[in-house]
Formats: structure tokens, sequence, C-alpha cells
């Protein structure tokens, strides 16, 4: 199989520049792959677990109110987008 990227010319320039960039490019790709699974599963995040329970009882928060409003304010303290962050 064979797949086309589009990438920034300077990035293009520097894989051009390694000795053998294919096999970098496959071993970089393997790499992040193999990293997917040892990252947890957006369900098990807090931020899916506070959807979860707004979604099952949007109007009630019950004992969870105040854990729902700090956990708002974390949000909006640590909130990075995945291209102005890292990764």
């Amino acid at each position: 199989m064979q797949i086309t990227l589009t990438l920034p010319d300077d990035i293009v320039k520097q894989l051009l520049n390694l000795p053998q960039p294919e096999e970098f490019m496959r071993d970089a790709i393997c790499t992040a792959v193999s990293n997917l699974s040892s990252h947890p599963s957006p369900s098990s995040s807090k931020w899916a677990q506070v959807v979860q329970r707004i979604r099952e009882n949007p109007i009630d928060l019950g004992e969870y109110t105040d854990q729902f409003r700090r956990d708002r304010q974390e949000f909006r303290e640590n909130f990075v987008f995945q291209q102005d962050g890292v990764i």
C-alpha cells in the first residue's frame, strides 16, 4: 500500500537530507502508531467522565456539582489545542 502525505516544504527538505528518509519515516510512523495503544482511551479521561455525568443527568448534578465546578475551572486553566501544545 502506498500513502501520499502532504508536508511543509521545510520538513520535506530536512527529511530528504537524511541518509535514509524512507526508513526514517517508516520507523517514525511505526513508533507513533505503537504509542497510540499506550495512551488511555478518550472514554477513560477525566473530561469524558465529566461529559458522561452531564449526559446522564444534565439538570441535577447533586453531589457532583462542586466537583463539576472544579473540573470546569481546571479545564479552562489547562486547555490547549493540539496544534498549539505538545501532543
